[in-house]
């Protein structure tokens, strides 16, 4: 059995921003490949918990983006919270262990309600945390 990291946050501060850094590229890089491998459109958008700006696009980035505002089909939205339900998913299935957990923080991997089959159409609010976190909600209608 291969031994799994548990996904929560980096305390130490040097060591966090060496992990972003190194990921950071590592998410840029997928994107490029997805793009190309698949001949789609890609907008990536970071923000560092201090605040910094990074993107990647894989044209224009605000052609892309108008593109984003504009579209009004029923789309795929997911979250932290659905990538931990089907990871949490995958790994029950093939027989590993899932978080005894049942708090609600989205950085650890834990077993939630599904939220799978959901698709939202394109009517967005932007919302910002105490914690600084910003979310987008949409009208959702079920599949």
């Amino acid at each position: 059995m291969v031994n799994q990291v548990k996904i929560s946050r980096i305390t130490d501060e040097r060591n966090r921003q060496v992990t972003f850094n190194k990921r950071k590229f590592g998410v840029m890089k997928k994107a490029y490949e997805l793009s190309v491998l698949c001949d789609c459109e890609i907008a990536l958008i970071i923000f560092s918990s201090s605040n910094k700006l990074y993107q990647y696009a894989s044209t224009d980035m605000d052609k892309v983006l108008l593109k984003y505002t504009e579209y009004n089909e029923p789309h795929e939205s997911l979250t932290n919270r659905n990538i931990i339900e089907a990871l949490n998913k995958k790994e029950h299935k093939n027989g590993g262990p899932c978080s005894p957990d049942s708090g609600d923080n989205d950085s650890e991997y834990q077993l939630n309600p599904s939220h799978r089959g959901q698709i939202f159409q394109n009517r967005r609010r932007l919302s910002q945390h105490d914690d600084g976190a910003i979310t987008t909600t949409a009208a959702r209608t079920e599949e």
